[in-house]
């Protein structure tokens, strides 16, 4: 299969795409959780904790460098996967893979997986609207 090029623009549509994808993904584990679980304090500390901490903390310098990292490709077509730096795919997977296992393992009580997953779920969507100002310049 060849791979698919795209010009900076669809490369920040694509960023945008998955941050919102992933955010949907997070949020369909975190929203039944909530809904099956008893709802005490915790779901709403580890809400606020993920919401702050992936908001204002991990994801806007996150952005800025994968932004910055599409700004700073040539002009013309690219691999639709350089929408965001190796290493930023890289901390994705391990993110991913950690979630995972956490949430298999048992080991974290549901008012964390509830709590937790709607507040990451919420960072990311709203971490797409960091783009915004990409689109306009590109």
């Amino acid at each position: 299969m060849d791979k698919i090029y795209v010009s900076k623009r669809g490369l920040y549509w694509t960023a945008i795409g998955l941050w919102l994808f992933s955010g949907a993904k997070v949020l369909s584990i975190g929203i039944p959780a909530w809904m099956g679980s008893e709802v005490v304090v915790w779901n709403y500390v580890w809400l606020v904790v993920a919401l702050v901490f992936f908001s204002a903390i991990i994801f806007p310098p996150v952005a800025r460098e994968n932004i910055g990292f599409v700004s700073a490709l040539p002009s013309g077509k690219h691999p639709l996967w350089s929408c965001f730096k190796p290493s930023s795919w890289l901390v994705m997977v391990v993110m991913m893979s950690f979630g995972i296992l956490l949430r298999l393992s048992g080991y974290v009580p549901e008012s964390f997986v509830a709590g937790f997953y709607i507040g990451l779920g919420i960072s990311l969507l709203g971490v797409a609207l960091h783009y915004r100002a990409a689109l306009r310049e590109a």
